[in-house]
């Protein structure tokens, strides 16, 4: 299956110079030169990727990285034209999972875009039914029994992650805390036998 990235910048030459490049390399590219468009599209779409081509860092910038983690969990890498280590600390402590400058050569992104896609086929999908996805990052993986929040493992016992599992699968219903006891109770019965 194709990878799908995003490309998402008000300069044309940026879009274009990153979608032949990423085409070249085999990846289905969808271009956005709005922010605004990119946001109701990648909610809607299974991207492996979205790359942000940037002048700087600003507020806009950092709002927009925690809205495309409210509506998806792919990578984000942002490319700046020149932005100090300072912002790119900044950018990766907001949400952005790889960013550079410029002045970095096409070969060395596309290796990094390629890593960075890697990473995120190893994460369970959301189209498999033995995982639950939510739109805040977090993913619940039925079969290896895993839990991840915006691409990071979480460590839980046995018992927080079939209460988290079964909250999560009522999650339009009201449990009490007897329920959830008793739920608990009965799947450790049952892989104890």
């Amino acid at each position: 299956m194709k990878s799908v990235i995003a490309v998402v910048s008000e300069e044309k030459a940026f879009v274009d110079s990153f979608t032949v490049i990423l085409e070249g390399r085999g990846k289905e590219v969808v271009q956005f030169s709005s922010i605004t468009h990119s946001m109701h599209v990648y909610a809607d779409t299974c991207c492996s990727m979205i790359i942000l081509g940037v002048k700087s860092l600003d507020d806009c910038v950092i709002k927009l990285i925690e809205n495309l983690h409210s509506v998806g969990n792919a990578p984000i890498l942002v490319c700046y034209e020149q932005a100090s280590e300072e912002q790119r600390v900044t950018s990766l402590d907001n949400g952005v999972t790889a960013c550079v400058n410029r002045g970095v050569s096409m070969r060395e992104c596309s290796a990094i875009i390629d890593a960075l896609i890697r990473v995120y086929a190893a994460f369970p999908s959301k189209e498999n039914g033995d995982v639950l996805s939510f739109r805040n990052g977090l993913v619940i993986d039925k079969l290896n029994w895993s839990v991840w929040m915006n691409g990071m493992p979480i460590k839980l016992t046995r018992r927080e992650y079939f209460a988290l599992r079964f909250l999560a699968q009522n999650k339009n219903k009201i449990m009490t805390r007897k329920e959830i006891y008793c739920r608990q109770k009965m799947i450790m019965r049952l892989m104890e036998t």
